[in-house]
């Protein structure tokens, strides 16, 4: 979990010479922090998924951001895993070919962004099936002995990826607060 918030020293400090009551101030603080705070999930969610090829809709699924009063936020990224074939998984081989197992055979399934690509040996994907019989949405499994049955879903934990991208965000929260804190103030004035 991470916080962000601005307090009263800070707003001080980004307004020094502007002649404006301290009210006019929290309310101008207010509606820019909000602004700030509806960008700062979003922006975490494009980077995740153009570094690291996490689909959006899990992302967002898992990425909450709660508005805790008028300037704090708590950015809540979860204990998530995310089954692989959110993580643009591909089959690598095949692992088994005719009845026989390949002896050396590189079958399973890769997943992550290029450059980052991980590896599960053994794993495949499975294409379910709906109802009505069309194909539904794809899942990675993995045997879990050496008979048919059981498999297990195959998942990756987000935290790893996610926590740089939301220490970086927030520290260019603030940044991105104070120019725009500093452009509602220049038309605040030139209204009054």
């Amino acid at each position: 979990m991470f916080e962000a918030h601005i307090d009263n020293t800070q707003l001080n400090n980004l307004v020094k010479d502007l002649e404006l009551t301290e009210r006019q101030l929290l309310n101008i603080a207010k509606k820019v922090f909000k602004m700030s705070a509806k960008d700062f999930a979003k922006k975490v969610i494009k980077r995740a998924n153009s570094e690291y090829q996490i689909s959006q809709k899990k992302l967002k699924e898992r990425i909450r951001q709660y508005v805790i009063n008028d300037l704090t936020i708590k950015i809540f990224n979860g204990f998530y895993r995310v089954g692989l074939t959110h993580w643009r998984a591909r089959q690598i081989g095949k692992i088994r070919k005719g009845g026989k197992r390949r002896k050396n055979g590189r079958g399973g399934v890769e997943f992550g962004a290029a450059g980052q690509r991980q590896f599960r040996p053994g794993a495949f994907i499975y294409t379910s099936k709906k109802k009505d019989g069309s194909p539904g949405g794809k899942v990675a499994f993995k045997r879990t002995g050496s008979a048919r049955l059981p498999i297990q879903k195959q998942v990756a934990d987000i935290d790893d990826a996610i926590t740089p991208i939301l220490e970086s965000e927030v520290d260019n929260f603030y940044s991105t607060f104070s120019a725009r804190f500093d452009k509602e103030c220049i038309k605040y004035l030139g209204k009054s």
